[in-house]
């Protein structure tokens, strides 16, 4: 009885040590880390009816890829931003028949173009209005006048403009046909407008260049260079006015009294 129990321990401290042998390996192989591969942006895009549909793929290299989507020979488009490693979508419209893509940080040179073409079975497109109101800038405010000169049976008898900046802030109004209305957003130093009619861009990037708003005589805090602004620089005149009329008033009747004084007295004269 005494062999068979001491094989059976010399077969678990065998495995004690085996077992042993393979977790200090384990602890002592330093583990070989798991690398993804970089991942390069890319940019497909497809025709359809209602223009090109441009599918942005980023990259690894950026937390998130600011893409740009331009037309016009740029001057004009718009913006979308993707993290790392995401995709989107964006419909440029069919009147921005040439685009070119690209994004921020983009080696020099790396540039997706585009050239739109209707599908076969698309129907004909009206043309849009060239000219559709009007816009001017302060320190304080952009205003931008629009007038609906869009065809009714093209685009129906009520079009939504939307006024869109690069800061983020809108402002819409639904403008019948032949109506005019007045739309304004805050004003800013290299500050980017986007006009739009029912969803689509209508004009072209409107911008507040820096020497634009140098010529206008605008700080940085949106003030007038030149001085503080505001209530300050008018002349403080009410207590200067008010201790004058005083003053206006007692020599008044300081005069009155030796008026009376004067024609009471009485002159004599001496021989």
């Amino acid at each position: 009885m005494k062999n068979p129990s001491l094989t059976r321990r010399l077969i678990a401290g065998a495995a004690g040590v085996a077992i042993g042998t393979v977790g200090a390996l384990a602890f002592t192989i330093p583990a070989q880390a798991v690398v993804d591969e970089p991942v390069e942006p890319s940019v497909e895009f497809e025709n359809t009816c209602d223009g090109t549909l441009v599918t942005l793929h980023s990259g690894t290299d950026q937390d998130v890829y600011e893409w740009v989507i331009g037309h016009d020979g740029g001057e004009g488009g718009t913006r979308e931003d993707v993290p790392a490693g995401q995709s989107a979508t964006v419909l440029a419209p069919w009147q921005w028949d040439e685009l070119a893509v690209t994004y921020t940080g983009s080696p020099e040179g790396w540039t997706q173009t585009w050239s739109w073409t209707a599908p076969a079975d698309c129907e004909e497109r009206p043309e849009l209005p060239e000219e559709i109101g009007s816009w001017g800038f302060d320190c304080q405010q952009v205003e931008v006048v629009l007038t609906n000169t869009f065809p009714a049976d093209e685009f129906g008898d009520v079009v939504t403009f939307t006024v869109e900046t690069s800061a983020g802030e809108t402002s819409q109004a639904d403008i019948a046909v032949g109506d005019t209305a007045t739309l304004h957003v805050a004003s800013a130093e290299n500050l980017e407008i986007w006009i739009l009619g029912n969803d689509l861009p209508i004009t072209d990037r409107i911008e507040i260049t820096s020497e634009e708003w140098a010529a206008t005589g605008c700080t940085a805090d949106g003030d007038e260079a030149g001085g503080e602004g505001g209530e300050d620089e008018l002349p403080l005149t009410g207590a200067s006015t008010a201790l004058i009329a005083a003053g206006a008033v007692a020599l008044l009747a300081l005069g009155a009294v030796l008026f009376v004084v004067a024609r009471r007295r009485r002159v004599n004269f001496t021989a």
